[in-house]
């Protein structure tokens, strides 16, 4: 078995993150609750919409479909089917 290293994270560089641990921590356990929350927001924080989404996720693994944001359609982009 290989040794596992850590290296700490020089405190210069952590001034320049996006996101500070309490934020990653609760924006994680959003995502694992309650996933389509959690990208709902993300979508309307990050993306710009012309037309927003009817459905954020429709999916099944047996049948290996997956879809996100039906209906939806970006700014300059194309619906998605």
């Amino acid at each position: 078995m290989s040794e596992q290293k850590t290296y700490p994270v020089p405190e210069s560089f952590k001034r320049q993150t996006l996101m500070d641990r309490d934020t990653y921590d609760r924006w994680y356990q959003q995502s694992v609750q309650d996933p389509d929350s959690f990208w709902a927001q993300r979508a309307e924080q990050l993306l710009d919409w012309e037309t927003r989404w009817d459905t954020v996720s429709d999916w099944d693994f047996e049948e290996g479909r997956a879809a996100w944001f039906q209906g939806g359609k970006l700014t300059g982009g194309q619906a998605a089917q």
